[in-house]
């Protein structure tokens, strides 16, 4: 399962100079417009996308249907993914809650409320995928590109919407009356869960695969 895991770790290599020049780039943006969870949102985006990316490898070049002819089990393949999944979204989620941060000193903008938005973002990152992934396996990344779209932008645009009808005084005295440390252990708790939950379904719909 190692190998599998530094394959795919192999593979998004070089895309990391463009992720580094991505995330200075938008770091800048984010100091201009007072706009930490803009860097946030799309540092968790583009993490999101080198992780797909591996799919879309594996399905041009059959990797799967390969693999398999070998000692590799498809319980391997499916673990290798959620190990993958697990490095380069949570080292995403670290980024961008740290980049949001450091906008906040700059910009001397709250740091309660922007650490909770960095929060929200990395539970976001793995609930979300904790559903992407059995749908790529069951639909293909292409077919299931549609699915994420709307996983993706439509809870950020409603949290958006929410926030924008409560006012901004209001969700800030909600946040200041939050237990933190509480939220961050349910939070671990609800995202291993969700992933635990997400790989049954995965390897499941791998089993029954034909390659």
């Amino acid at each position: 399962m190692k190998g599998l895991v530094l394959k795919d770790l192999y593979s998004v290599k070089k895309y990391m100079r463009q992720y580094v020049l991505f995330f200075a780039v938008f770091t800048v943006v984010g100091i201009m417009l007072k706009m930490p969870a803009y860097i946030g949102f799309l540092g968790a985006f583009y993490g999101m996308s080198l992780f797909i990316s591996t799919f879309n490898t594996d399905e041009f070049f059959h990797w799967e249907a390969y693999v398999l002819t070998g000692p590799l089990s498809r319980r391997d393949l499916v673990k290798g993914k959620y190990v993958l999944m697990i490095l380069l979204m949570g080292s995403a989620a670290v980024i961008a809650i740290l980049g949001e941060l450091a906008v906040c000193v700059i910009t001397k903008l709250s740091v309660t409320e922007n650490f909770a938005a960095g929060l929200s973002m990395m539970i976001y990152i793995f609930l979300m995928m904790s559903v992407v992934i059995p749908l790529i396996y069951k639909f293909g990344s292409e077919k299931a590109r549609t699915s994420m779209i709307l996983i993706f932008v439509v809870p950020v645009v409603s949290v958006a919407l929410i926030g924008k009808i409560a006012g901004t005084e209001n969700v800030n005295e909600f946040l200041e009356h939050i237990s933190w440390p509480a939220v961050a252990v349910g939070a671990v708790i609800l995202c291993i869960m969700a992933l635990i939950l997400s790989y049954i379904i995965s390897l499941k719909i791998i089993e029954k695969k034909e390659f």
